[in-house]
Parts: C-alpha cells; sequence; structure tokens
C-alpha cells in the first residue's frame, strides 16, 4: 500500500524595505512623537520639492502667474464698461442686419442720417433729428447762409493776404516859422581902407593883378 506524500505548504516570504508596525510606526532615526513621520521621511517620501530662484516652489509661482492672467467671467461681467461694450457690439449687429434687409436707397438714407447725428459740426445734428419739414427748411437755411458767410470771409482774407497792402500815414502841421536872419558875408579879406596904409598890402595887391592881367 502506497503512502501519499503531504502537501508542500507555502510560507509568505517576509516583504523587502523598511519594516512598518501596525500603528504606522516608521523605523529609522529617533523621533521622540512615534506617531508622526519624521521631517526626513516626509521629504523621502514626498521627493525633492522643485523650488524657484527665491526659494518659493515653481508650482506656486506657475499657479499665481495662471490666476493673475486669466480673470473670472463674473468678475469682467459686472463691469460697467464692458457691458456698454457687449451692448454696442449688440446694437451694432442688430443695425447692421436691419440695413442688410432694406433697399440701397434706404440705407443711403439711413446712413446720411446717422453721419448728420454723429456729426459734430455746428446745425447738422440739429438738421438729422429735426422732425417737421419747417424746422428742416429753417436749419437748412441757417447753416447754409452761415457756410456762405464763412466762405466769403476766407476767400477776402486770402485775398487781402496775398495782395501785401501797406498803409502810408503822412502828417502835416501848419504851424508858423520864424524866418532865419540874413548875413551878407564879404569874401574879401582884406579891407580897402587898410590896403592903402599899409604898404606890404598894397604891394601884394599890385603882384596879385599883375599875375592875373587886371593891370
Amino acid at each position: 500500500m502506497s503512502s501519499i506524500a503531504p502537501a508542500p505548504q507555502l510560507v509568505p516570504s517576509a516583504p523587502v524595505g523598511p519594516k512598518v508596525s501596525s500603528n504606522f510606526t516608521v523605523t529609522g532615526p529617533s523621533n521622540p512623537n512615534p506617531t508622526l513621520p519624521t521631517k526626513d521621511a516626509k521629504t523621502s517620501a514626498s521627493g525633492p520639492k522643485d523650488t524657484g530662484t527665491n526659494g518659493t516652489p515653481a508650482s506656486g509661482l506657475r499657479q499665481r502667474k495662471k490666476k493673475t492672467k486669466t480673470l473670472p467671467v463674473d468678475f469682467l461681467l459686472r463691469d460697467r464698461d464692458v457691458l456698454a461694450a457687449l451692448a454696442d457690439v449688440e446694437r451694432a449687429k442688430k443695425r447692421e442686419e436691419e440695413l442688410r434687409n432694406k433697399p440701397r436707397s434706404r440705407r443711403f438714407r439711413d446712413t446720411v442720417a446717422e453721419w448728420g447725428r454723429l456729426c459734430s459740426c455746428h446745425g447738422i445734428p440739429h438738421l438729422a433729428q429735426a422732425r417737421s419739414v419747417i424746422t428742416i427748411i429753417i436749419w437748412a437755411i441757417l447753416v447754409t447762409a452761415t457756410w456762405i458767410g464763412f466762405a466769403y470771409l476766407l476767400v477776402t482774407t486770402v485775398q487781402s493776404y496775398l495782395d501785401y497792402d501797406t498803409s502810408i500815414q503822412v502828417e502835416l502841421s501848419d504851424e508858423e516859422i520864424n524866418f532865419p536872419s540874413v548875413t551878407i558875408c564879404n569874401n574879401s579879406p582884406y579891407k580897402m581902407s587898410m590896403l592903402n596904409s599899409t604898404p606890404e598890402l598894397n604891394a601884394l595887391v599890385q603882384l596879385y593883378k599883375e599875375a592875373v592881367g587886371l593891370s
């Protein structure tokens, strides 16, 4: 009678690595609080952290940059300027759709009326916003007269500048002037009474007469 050999028993092998107890205490360096892992265990478990140039984690910098770049939609929708811009865009779209459905003559008239309402020239906005025919005629006459006067003044001013006109003003005064006294001067440096009494002068006169040929 053959004997049956007993089945081999499988014995679990011991796990490889640090031994962990049931109360989650880590074996290794001494820890004053056995229930909490040490700082070295935290860093070894989580791995080295990526830090920036100033010591702050790089992941925190990225998150901070993302927060500064992107704004929440709710905050933008509460802004008055954003709401006004959106309303202007909606009105522009509606106006474009209405113009597309209108004929060409109607679109031209509406475009001219819109330009008149938005024009900064005095008188034209009143002309575009007028409702009655009489008001339109009055404003048209005023605007036309103003433009004619402006053109006339501009042309006359330019012409007067190009003519180079000069104004000369002469003032004459009719005041009485005392007539100056007249003095008759003798050109002869010698007196006739002195010629006869002075022999030297008499001799000089005789020489002069002989030289000239008066004698």
